[in-house]
Formats: structure tokens, C-alpha cells, sequence
């Protein structure tokens, strides 16, 4: 009798990459289809970028086309996942068959312990404000209302000082179309985009330091950065989503 477990998408993309040592986009779509799931580009897109919030995979161009590689804390989870269902085998197979279950040692209770992810709690969003460098401090900071994805696209002419409203754009920072829709503005954070824009009348109103737009994998990047810097586990990820938004991730 077999006893086997289908890993779910993530452990799946994981071990591709693991193998690969690296793969494009529409490979990986193929390779996935190849083990009989069937995701579109837009869905594995939005699933890669909550692999890359959560410290699990890194993704880059090359020629144009997005690349997509597995991080240390990516392979650290694809082993803890793997030895969990070892352990499960393990204790199915010495009911079955016990004179060969020597090949099955159990995980420790410690391996098969998966790191569970989560948003900052108040307290830990002010160590990582803390500890984020200026430009992405701000951004973070006037993500209230919105997904800071979608904040983050939003164009210095769609604040509107007088009505105190920010329209935002149908598409968000992450390629997903959104709603298009007005979010009104308090003067806590109307005072923060004002600071953002700096006097500026077009271009997005937050940027980078070099004047730079802000991208998915920058702002992914500049929060790990201040999460590790802060001294927080990784299980801590960048949650797009908010309690006043009526947007998801």
C-alpha cells in the first residue's frame, strides 16, 4: 500500500525552483501543469508574490522575462514541510508494515514545528517603522485605508486637497485591476502625503530615495530589510491588506 500527500502549491513551486536552481515564469507554469496543477499566469503571479512577502522565494528579470529562485528561508521550508510528511508516513507505514519503518525515523517535534505568517502586530509595525529607512518609512506609515500597493501607485494629481480625497487607479502597484474608487483623506494623513509629495505637482506621490517609483519587489525588499533589522522572526510578512481596505492582497 502507498501512502503519499499532495503538497499543496507552495511546497510545490519550491521544489521546482529547488530543482531548476531558478525558473521563468511561463516555465514554471508548465512545470506546474506537468504535476497537475493548473495556474494561470495572473494567479501564480499573486501567488509568487506572497511567496517573495514571505521571505520564501526571490524574483528578477533576465531578458525580460521574470525569474523566479528560492531563498534560504524558501529551502528551510520546503525541508520542514517534507519532514513533516515523512513523519506522518513514518507512523502510517509501522502500523502497516513495522520491519520497515527503520527507513522512516519521525521528524523531532522541532522540524515539523512550520513557521506561521502573519502581519505586524501595532507593536511590531513601530519597530519596523523604527528601523525602515525614510522613504519607505513614509510609505508604510500612510497605509491605513488601502493596500499599500495600491497607495503606492496612486499620482500626485488624484490627491484632491480640496474635497480631501485620494482617487485611486483602477490598477494597483502589483498588475491586479482594482476597483477604481476615492478614499478620503483625515488631516493626519493628508499631512503625509503632503510631506511625500514635497511640493512636487506630478509623478507618484511616494518615491524612492533616488526619486525612483516604488515597485513590488523594492517595497518587499525594504520591509524584510527593516524586519530583520528590527530583530523580528520571519514569520512576521508585509500584509497588503488593511481593516478599512475593501481590498485584498
Amino acid at each position: 500500500m502507498r501512502i503519499h500527500r499532495l503538497p499543496d502549491e507552495r511546497v510545490l513551486i519550491l521544489g521546482v525552483l529547488v530543482e531548476t536552481g531558478g525558473i521563468s515564469h511561463s516555465d514554471l507554469i508548465e512545470k506546474l501543469a506537468a504535476f497537475g496543477w493548473s495556474l494561470n499566469g495572473v494567479a501564480l503571479s499573486t501567488l509568487a508574490r506572497r511567496m517573495q512577502e514571505a521571505g520564501m522565494i526571490s524574483r528578477s528579470r533576465v531578458s525580460g522575462q521574470v525569474h523566479y529562485r528560492a531563498s534560504r528561508e524558501g529551502v528551510k521550508e520546503l525541508r520542514t514541510r517534507l519532514e513533516s510528511c515523512r513523519y506522518m508516513a513514518g507512523r502510517w507505514l509501522k502500523k502497516i508494515h513495522p520491519e520497515q519503518d527503520s527507513n522512516y525515523e519521525p521528524a523531532s517535534r522541532k522540524e515539523r514545528i512550520v513557521t506561521k505568517r502573519r502581519a505586524p502586530t501595532p507593536t511590531e509595525r513601530l519597530l519596523i517603522l523604527q528601523n525602515a529607512s525614510k522613504p519607505f518609512g513614509a510609505l508604510y506609515r500612510a497605509q491605513g485605508r488601502c493596500n499599500i500597493y495600491d497607495l503606492a501607485a496612486a499620482e500626485v494629481d488624484q490627491f484632491d486637497r480640496k474635497r480631501g480625497i485620494l482617487h485611486l487607479p483602477p490598477v494597483s502597484l502589483s498588475g491586479r485591476r482594482i476597483e477604481s474608487r476615492n478614499i478620503g483623506i483625515d488631516k493626519k494623513l493628508g499631512a503625509m502625503l503632503e510631506a511625500a509629495i514635497d511640493g512636487r505637482t506630478s509623478g507618484r506621490i511616494f518615491i524612492r530615495s533616488d526619486g525612483a517609483p516604488w515597485d513590488v519587489d523594492t517595497i518587499v525588499s525594504h520591509f524584510n530589510h527593516a524586519r530583520k533589522k528590527a530583530g523580528l522572526p520571519t514569520g512576521i510578512v508585509l500584509s497588503g491588506r488593511t481593516k478599512n481596505s475593501s481590498e485584498g492582497e
